[in-house]
C-alpha cells in the first residue's frame, strides 16, 4: 500500500509538472487562429479519452452553436495527460472560441469479456447518444514504434476491423496407441490451422488491402496417451471493408467444416464481430493535413500504411466524419523492429511526445472552427 501511495503521488506530481509547462503551447499562432473565428459560428468541440478497463467519468458542456466537433485520444494514463493539457490550453482561450468543448472519458476500449455484455467502449457511448450533437471527430493514438516528434495518418480505411474466432473440432476419443479406432481432433485441428492461412494467400486480393487470420490458442487433450474427444481453438480476424470481411468469414467456415468432415470429424465455427474498420473521412483528412504539418513540421509527417490493429474509435466514425492519427512515442534513434510494442511487458513511451499530442489536438480545434461558415 505504501509503495502504491508513493507511485500515485509521483504520477500526479508528474502530471502537474506537464500542466505547469503548458504555457509553451499558448503560442501566437493559436491566438491568431482563434482571432480569425471570433465572428464565426463556433463548432461544438468534444474531446474524448479512452480509459480501458476503468470506470467512466463523463463531463460534457452544452451546445451553443450550430457546428459541432469531437476530438479523441486513446492510451490510458498517456492519453489522460494529453487530454488534460488540451483542456488547459482551450480553457485558457475559451473567450476566443465561439463554441463549447465536450470532454468524454471512455472506458473499455479493449473490451469487457463477460457473459451477457454485448456493448462497451465507443459502441456503448454511441448507443447512449454521445455523437448526437457532434459534427466531426478527431482521434489520436500513441505509438511505441513511431519516433517521438512524428505523426502518421492515412486517408480512407486506416485500421482493420477485428472479429473474434472460435472453432470447436469434435472427434471420437480413443487410446493413443490405436488412433484408427477413433477420430483425432488434434490432427484435424492442425490441418484446419494450416488451411486457414490459404485464405490470405489464395482468396484475398492482397494488392488492395491486407487481412489476417491468427489462431492464438488451441486446447485439447489431458494425457499423453489419449486422443481427446474435442479440441477448442480461438483467434482473431482482421479485415478492411465489409466485402473483404464477408469473404474471409465465409472461407473460414468453409475450410474448417470441410476439412473436419473429410477427417470424419465435425467443426463448429463461431465468429463474433467486434469493431468495424477505422475509416478516415477523405474530405476531412485532406482539410486537416496542413494542420498536422503545422503542428509537427512537414518533415515529421508521414502517410501510414494500412494498420491491422483495430480501434473502437471506428464506431464514432460510423456516425460522423472522423480523422484518427498516430502520435510517435518511441525514443529518438530507436529501432522500431526492436522496440517493444503495445500489449507487451516492456512497453515504453518517450514522454517528450506528449506536448506534440497536445499541440496537434489544440490546432485541430482552432483550425476546424476557422473552416466553418
Amino acid at each position: 500500500a505504501g509503495q502504491w501511495s508513493r507511485q500515485r503521488e509521483e504520477f500526479f506530481s508528474r502530471v502537474a509538472d506537464y500542466l505547469s509547462g503548458l504555457r509553451t503551447l499558448d503560442l501566437p499562432r493559436l491566438e491568431q487562429s482563434a482571432a480569425k473565428v471570433r465572428a464565426l459560428a463556433g463548432p461544438f468541440l468534444s474531446t474524448t479519452v479512452e480509459l480501458s478497463r476503468q470506470a467512466r467519468i463523463s463531463e460534457q458542456a452544452h451546445a451553443r452553436s450550430a457546428a459541432r466537433l469531437m476530438l479523441a485520444t486513446t492510451g490510458l494514463v498517456l492519453a489522460l495527460i494529453i487530454l488534460l493539457g488540451v483542456a488547459v490550453v482551450l480553457a485558457g482561450m475559451k473567450n476566443e472560441l465561439k463554441g463549447n468543448v465536450k470532454f468524454i472519458f471512455q472506458p473499455a476500449e479493449e473490451g469487457i469479456y463477460q457473459d451477457g455484455v454485448t456493448s462497451w467502449g465507443a459502441k456503448q457511448m454511441v448507443e447512449e447518444g454521445v455523437m448526437k450533437d457532434v459534427d466531426a471527430i478527431f482521434g489520436l493514438h500513441i505509438s511505441s514504434q513511431t519516433e517521438v516528434g512524428k505523426i502518421g495518418y492515412r486517408s480512407g480505411p486506416a485500421q482493420a476491423a477485428v472479429d473474434n474466432l472460435e472453432i470447436i473440432v469434435h472427434g471420437t476419443q480413443a487410446h493413443g496407441a490405436s488412433p484408427w479406432s477413433g477420430v483425432d481432433p488434434i490432427v484435424t485441428s492442425s490441418q484446419i490451422i494450416t488451411g486457414l492461412q490459404t485464405i490470405l494467400s489464395r482468396s484475398v486480393n492482397v494488392t488492395q488491402n491486407p487481412a489476417v487470420v491468427t489462431v492464438g490458442a488451441i486446447h485439447g487433450g489431458i494425457r499423453h496417451n489419449i486422443i481427446p474427444e474435442k479440441v477448442e481453438m480461438i483467434g482473431t480476424i482482421r479485415t478492411f471493408g465489409e466485402d473483404q470481411q464477408i469473404l474471409v468469414h465465409k472461407r473460414i467456415t468453409e475450410i474448417a467444416t470441410n476439412i473436419a468432415e473429410s477427417a470424419g470429424a465435425r467443426a463448429e465455427v463461431k465468429i463474433t464481430k467486434l469493431y468495424p474498420t477505422t475509416v478516415n473521412d477523405p474530405d476531412l483528412t485532406a482539410k486537416m493535413v496542413g494542420t498536422i504539418e503545422s503542428a509537427a513540421g512537414k518533415e515529421n509527417v508521414r502517410v501510414n500504411p494500412p494498420v491491422t490493429g483495430a480501434e473502437d474509435f471506428s464506431f464514432y466514425q460510423r456516425e460522423k466524419p472522423g480523422l484518427f492519427i498516430g502520435l510517435g512515442g518511441m525514443k529518438k534513434g530507436g529501432d522500431p523492429t526492436k522496440t517493444p510494442s503495445h500489449h507487451t511487458p516492456d512497453f515504453y513511451i518517450d514522454e517528450g511526445g506528449f506536448l506534440l499530442g497536445m499541440r496537434v489536438l489544440s490546432y485541430f480545434v482552432v483550425d476546424y472552427m476557422g473552416m466553418q461558415k
